[in-house]
């Protein structure tokens, strides 16, 4: 079985908050894209994942579907699972997160532009 990866081990430069407000803001399509690395990280097995992250086998298969997707603590479980993977595993992760990264402060910035210039002090 994978050992789980503490919160303050997945974040070492982000406060338990921060992590949390990071996951709550996953997409839909990462958060199907990391449950898909989680499973090859528990060794290509739904059932092996289901049981790391104490949900059911269907949930993991409706989650790997796009039928359903996981609540923020069980993506803190899967994010768990990811992290003790293969190097090749955790690059991918790694990808995805920065993309989902950079889309929120793509976000901010665009926000910042509309509020105009005498917002930023």
């Amino acid at each position: 079985m994978t050992a789980h990866v503490s919160h303050v081990q997945m974040g070492a430069y982000m406060s338990r908050g921060s992590l949390e407000a990071f996951i709550h803001r996953l997409s839909k399509r990462a958060r199907r894209e990391l449950v898909r690395l989680a499973v090859v990280a528990s060794g290509n097995s739904q059932e092996a994942l289901a049981e790391e992250v104490k949900v059911t086998r269907q949930s993991i298969s409706k989650f790997v579907s796009g039928r359903a997707h996981p609540s923020d603590d069980t993506m803190a479980r899967i994010l768990g699972v990811i992290a003790s993977g293969s190097p090749y595993v955790r690059r991918e992760a790694a990808r995805i997160l920065r993309e989902e990264m950079e889309a929120v402060v793509s976000g901010y910035a665009a926000a910042l532009e509309l509020l105009g210039p005498d917002s930023e002090s």
